[in-house]
């Protein structure tokens, strides 16, 4: 697993879906080559989170796990396989570390 680059969820921006129903998020991020944000740059991106509708018990959930994204570091990576993926910091993949933030306490 290489880290292409650090990415600091800022807010999100847009919340949507696309033909076909999936659920779409757009976030505004910073993007740094250093896990300490020396120099940030800032940008978008859009995750399909269609899944985590289908996981979630309420609407309620899904909110309170897409604003504990907010402020939180995550890592791009390229797996072995080429594909790439997000990963929290201590590197946690972004599916399972939303999974643990919709489930019942």
């Amino acid at each position: 697993m290489d880290i292409l680059d650090y990415i600091r969820f800022r807010a999100v921006s847009d919340i949507g879906s696309r033909e076909g129903g999936d659920f779409e998020v757009t976030f505004n991020i910073e993007h740094s080559s250093t896990p300490g944000f020396s120099e940030p740059r800032r940008g978008v991106m859009t995750i399909n989170l269609s899944w985590l509708i289908a996981e979630a018990r309420d609407e309620g959930s899904v909110q309170n796990a897409l604003a504990a994204l907010v402020g939180r570091v995550f890592m791009r990576v390229r797996e072995e396989d080429k594909e790439i993926s997000i990963h929290h910091i201590h590197g946690m993949p972004i599916r399972d570390w939303l999974l643990d933030r919709i489930k019942p306490s």
